[in-house]
């Protein structure tokens, strides 16, 4: 397990990059072109003759189509991809940054637990396909009012031929699970294994906070046992937060985060897993359990 930080930053915003230039990228960075979608950064113009009408431009090639273009360096935003195939979010804030960042115009997606539609919205814009679904009707009725262009469904995230069947191609290259960020760790995992092993290629978003407190501090506790007794000390100073004892996974040595067995296995099977973001040390826990 590695955690990974997505978070969102001044530098992520278009209108922050108008004094970007070409030195602020490498080739082969992964870009969003403003108004035009994901792109790779392929030649950075450094042999350009001062003549050649695109002096200080970047040129880029687009995911879509492969067409390139040179493009001045303010209409670009740099993206940060996941390292891992399953991204486990705390805060919404990060769900939505981890979600704009690792889909792509091809890309045919699903997000499970919609609610009123505003991250199946979002993706909307940027993919082929994107289905939302939720199980309360009153909720889909109202992302279908408000997005009337934007497909949602009602429909139990654990029937999971229904959900195939949503798909024109009977699969997904993105799913996006967001069941309630404070719904059970055993509930998330038992989704998170289902959709990871049902689509072995697809990338997994996930908005839950007990999973993220249990990946959080199971990676930090693998950290504090393999790093020798200097981290150990580390980690009694309080600079490594997390630790492993038995079953039980804790942050800081503090409350434990009590992890089920069938949570255990859960994510075990589903495999490569990362922590987008952080949250705040009293936030994993309340009296004793994450809820």
């Amino acid at each position: 397990l590695q955690a990974q930080g997505v978070r969102p930053g001044p530098k992520l915003r278009y209108n922050n990059m108008a004094h970007a230039t070409k030195e602020t990228y490498r080739i082969g960075d992964v870009v969003d072109v403003r108004k035009h979608g994901r792109a790779t950064v392929i030649d950075l113009g450094q042999d350009l003759p001062a003549d050649s009408g695109f002096t200080g431009r970047i040129r880029v090639q687009y995911h879509e189509d492969d067409t390139t273009f040179w493009v001045n360096p303010s209409k670009l935003r740099p993206m940060k991809l996941a390292a891992k195939r399953i991204v486990v979010a705390f805060f919404t804030e990060d769900y939505r940054t981890a979600v704009v960042h690792n889909v792509d115009r091809p890309d045919v997606c699903v997000e499970v637990g919609c609610h009123e539609g505003v991250t199946t919205r979002i993706l909307h814009n940027r993919v082929k396909f994107v289905v939302g679904i939720d199980i309360t009707p009153e909720v889909v009725q109202i992302a279908q009012q408000r997005s009337p262009h934007v497909s949602f469904r009602q429909l139990d995230g654990f029937d999971i031929e229904a959900v195939k069947a949503l798909s024109p191609t009977g699969s997904y290259d993105k799913v996006m699970i967001d069941i309630s960020g404070r719904a059970s760790l055993e509930l998330a995992a038992r989704m998170v294994h289902l959709y990871a092993t049902t689509f072995p290629s697809a990338t997994l978003i996930v908005k839950n906070r007990a999973l993220h407190a249990y990946i959080r501090a199971t990676e930090q506790g693998q950290q504090g046992q393999g790093g020798g007794q200097e981290q150990q000390q580390q980690q009694q100073g309080g600079q490594c937060e997390g630790s492993v004892e038995g079953n039980a996974v804790s942050g800081g040595g503090q409350v434990p985060v009590q992890a089920p067995e069938g949570a255990r296995r859960d994510m075990a099977a589903a495999g490569d897993t990362s922590a987008a973001g952080s949250a705040p040390a009293d936030s994993l826990h309340d009296g004793g359990a994450v809820r």
